[in-house]
């Protein structure tokens, strides 16, 4: 009697375990011709973010939509929309819900790419005409040539690797976090890499480096770079992390 019992008990305990643990999953693909579109705007709450080039021309929005909720998982929408020369992308969850969404974005590089995200890595490649990748608790990654961009994300380090020279301005910025910055040619930069509480780091062949590490707390500490024919800028900022620009 008493081991039927206890196989009853482990049983109803095994199926609790199963239920709760339990994934439920839908995809979701949308291919859009890129016509006169000229702007690409995105907004995700939960979930990893990929973006690379198109080589088909279209605009790809491919999602996995995760939850241990069923109901919430069958709720979750993505919704796509066209104004003028934008298309739209937005991820309207449940309330309350923690539904995780991870997209895998393929958009052709003539457009300008504004991306922000809540919870997420952010893993980009691809030398887009304008960007800006924004995210609250995360990473940022961006690989390949680039052009002028902004990057922010407040808990979360980024880094950045480029072969070729900036073709605009980069803003980096970020309060809880590292910064690596990794540069092919620099001659046509000014840069600027700010911290509070972090060391500061700028080492490259083009970049002729002035300014200091500030050891007084509440005053950020400041170091400064100059290429030789400085066009564009670049700036660096965070509260609590490090610095270091460097050659690619």
């Amino acid at each position: 009697m008493k081991n039927k019992l206890l196989l009853f008990i482990l049983l109803i305990v095994v199926l609790t375990i199963t239920v709760f643990s339990a994934n439920y999953e839908k995809k979701f693909y949308k291919e859009v011709p890129i016509d006169s579109i000229k702007n690409f705007k995105f907004q995700n709450v939960n979930g990893p973010i990929v973006i690379e080039p198109s080589k088909t021309g279209k605009i790809v929005v491919d999602a996995i939509i995760k939850g241990k909720n069923k109901y919430n998982v069958e709720k979750t929408n993505i919704d796509i929309s066209k104004s003028f020369k934008t298309l739209s992308v937005e991820v309207n969850l449940p309330h309350k819900s923690k539904v995780n969404v991870a997209f895998y974005l393929k958009l052709p590089e003539t457009l300008n790419v504004k991306v922000s995200s809540v919870n997420g890595k952010i893993s980009s490649e691809g030398n887009y005409k304008f960007f800006s990748y924004t995210t609250v608790n995360g990473r940022i990654i961006v690989n390949n040539d680039i052009g002028a961009g902004k990057i922010k994300t407040v808990n979360g380090s980024s880094e950045i690797h480029t072969t070729k020279r900036l073709t605009g301005n980069l803003y980096v910025s970020t309060v809880n976090g590292s910064v690596r910055v990794y540069l092919g040619r620099a001659d046509n930069l000014s840069v600027e890499a700010k911290t509070i509480n972090g060391s500061v780091k700028i080492e490259h062949p083009d970049l002729k480096v002035t300014g200091k590490k500030s050891f007084f707390p509440f005053f950020p500490g400041k170091v400064k770079g100059e290429g030789k024919n400085p066009e564009y800028k670049l700036s660096v900022s965070t509260i609590n992390g490090s610095i270091r620009i460097l050659n690619e």
